[in-house]
């Protein structure tokens, strides 16, 4: 449902002439990912090799699809988010939440930099997981659907 309406927004398309990583092929794995160097700029997020981690151009994404899912602010509601990137669901997450919990897990030592010098450790209602969420999260409740393909890895908690 998200998807689709995405699409009609224009905004699953980027014009973007960014520059073609080193290598396009690369096997982009959990632990070449968390041991890699990011680097952040004001329109992007990029990885030693200058793959796009994150870029400017997915705030519109974001913000839409945080309305999406918190059409009207609740007192008390809940947010998890996995991984970090530039922060810009996370920001969208705030300023609806309206005092509620948020929880953002993330692993890459960079990335938990850049959050330190941000403040997000120390936000009101948030609470940051530091690690891969296979490791910092309980498993999912049997029958309950969720995704394990994170960044190419494919494996299930306890199946590492």
């Amino acid at each position: 449902m998200l998807l689709g309406r995405m699409a009609g927004w224009g905004v699953l398309e980027s014009d973007d002439d960014e520059k073609e990583p080193k290598d396009a092929d690369a096997d982009v794995n959990t632990g070449h990912y968390l041991s890699a160097s990011l680097t952040y700029d004001a329109e992007k997020l990029v990885d030693e090799d200058t793959n796009g981690v994150m870029m400017s151009w997915e705030a519109e994404i974001m913000k839409r699809s945080v309305e999406e899912l918190l059409p009207t602010p609740t007192k008390g509601m809940r947010v998890l988010n996995v991984g970090f990137g530039m922060g810009i669901v996370d920001a969208a997450f705030q300023a609806r939440l309206g005092g509620g919990r948020h929880v953002i897990v993330e692993a890459h030592p960079d990335v938990l930099k850049k959050m330190e010098m941000d403040g997000w450790m120390e936000k009101p209602g948030v609470t940051v997981l530091q690690g891969r969420w296979q490791d910092v999260c309980s498993p999912p409740q049997p029958n309950l659907p969720y995704r394990t393909d994170i960044l190419g890895s494919h494996t299930a908690p306890g199946n590492r």
